[in-house]
């Protein structure tokens, strides 16, 4: 149950479940039904944890990196090289800076959608400064985090348990909202059902 319990946890900072960010990026899609844009919202979030997390913690299992008890991208990294010899950590190397890069700069997306929609009334000499600031601003308080946490000596653990309460925060907000919606969302997916899935 803790597996679980952890897992799913920290799967969320993956897959981005319930937290309401990934939306603003799925509404700018140009499709022929919303209901088909949140069906590809759904496989990512499948494909991420269940296929991806999973197959990740079970490398590390299989291999039996998981008793060393350090965890992390560590573990992930010594079981690939277990297996692919200094290609392997080589790989995780690469993977996980593509993630925290896309993880930047899809994160830098929502935090512009959220200003230019705040801003929105404002003249576009305003707007086109705020952005220019947010760019100069954005990478900085994440980095400086890490930085304070690693020269302090900080566990992990510490920054997890701060994190995880941090995350809970949306997730329920989101929860009301989805509840407030939920009309519209099954009127919305009858509708879809109706006009594409019962052809055939």
């Amino acid at each position: 149950m803790k597996a679980v319990q952890v897992g799913v946890a920290r799967g969320v900072y993956s897959n981005e479940a319930g937290w309401g960010s990934s939306p603003m990026v799925h509404a700018t899609a140009k499709v022929d039904h919303p209901v088909r844009q949140g069906l590809w919202g759904a496989f990512e979030v499948f494909l991420d944890t269940i296929i991806i997390c999973t197959v990740t913690g079970l490398c590390v299992v299989v291999t039996g990196v998981w008793q060393s008890g350090t965890g992390g991208a560590g573990e992930v990294g010594r079981a690939f090289e277990m297996v692919y010899g200094p290609a392997g950590r080589y790989f995780v190397f690469i993977a996980l800076f593509i993630f925290i890069f896309t993880t930047f700069t899809g994160w830098y997306t929502y935090y512009e959608t959220l200003l230019i929609h705040v801003i929105k009334n404002k003249s576009p000499e305003t707007v086109d400064r705020a952005v220019k600031i947010l760019r100069l601003v954005d990478p900085w308080p994440g980095f400086l985090l890490a930085a304070w946490g690693m020269l302090a000596g900080i566990v992990p653990t510490i920054f997890w348990i701060l994190a995880d309460l941090t995350t809970g925060v949306p997730i329920y907000a989101n929860l009301v909202a989805l509840i407030a919606l939920s009309p519209v969302f099954f009127k919305l997916v009858k509708e879809f059902e109706s006009q594409y899935l019962s052809k055939g």
